[in-house]
């Protein structure tokens, strides 16, 4: 119920909208260990939304949610690791927090897959693997895979050229916003 209320406040449902009741709200659920508040309220920390952006406060947050496993919180440690925002800069450790929520079908994290064997970032240099995340992860609808997997098609960067491909994807692309 915390967590809905963290929505409810972020979105005005209840009252005027309220970044900063949300983030009240969020912080009674994550504290007691719910990893989708753990989440919400690293990126809130991330993106200083209804608190002072603090890049170690968000990498604090979305680390408790990690070690639950929860792929959205890996990806995003993992983002914080390739950036070195709030923590360390540590390619491995982003690499295997990507591999991590990739494999139990997080598609940003298999986008960031895509990137990192595409260009041999901490992990051997590998097209076919690369192209594989790719689109596992336009598959599932994420904008950015599927616009990067139609220019792919298209230039015939990465795979033989197929415009017939390039136009699928370019309309997932668009559907999806981008």
């Amino acid at each position: 119920a915390q967590l809905l209320m963290g929505y409810a406040s972020e979105e005005g449902l209840l009252t005027a909208r309220d970044p900063k009741k949300a983030v009240e709200w969020f912080r009674l659920s994550a504290e007691q260990g719910l990893a989708e508040a753990q989440v919400a309220l690293g990126w809130r920390y991330d993106n200083g939304l209804g608190v002072d952006a603090d890049d170690e406060e968000a990498a604090r947050w979305y680390a408790r949610a990690a070690d639950q496993a929860d792929t959205q919180g890996q990806n995003n440690l993992a983002t914080m690791f390739e950036d070195g925002a709030g923590v360390k800069k540590d390619l491995a450790a982003a690499f295997a927090l990507y591999r991590s929520a990739a494999d139990r079908g997080n598609r940003m994290a298999q986008f960031n897959l895509w990137r990192f064997y595409r260009d041999g970032t901490a992990v051997e240099k590998n097209v076919a693997v690369a192209v594989d995340w790719l689109t596992r992860s336009a598959e599932q609808g994420f904008g950015r895979a599927a616009l990067d997997l139609g220019f792919a098609y298209e230039k015939g960067t990465v795979v033989a050229t197929d415009l017939t491909l390039a136009a699928r994807w370019y309309l997932v692309a668009a559907n999806a916003g981008n």
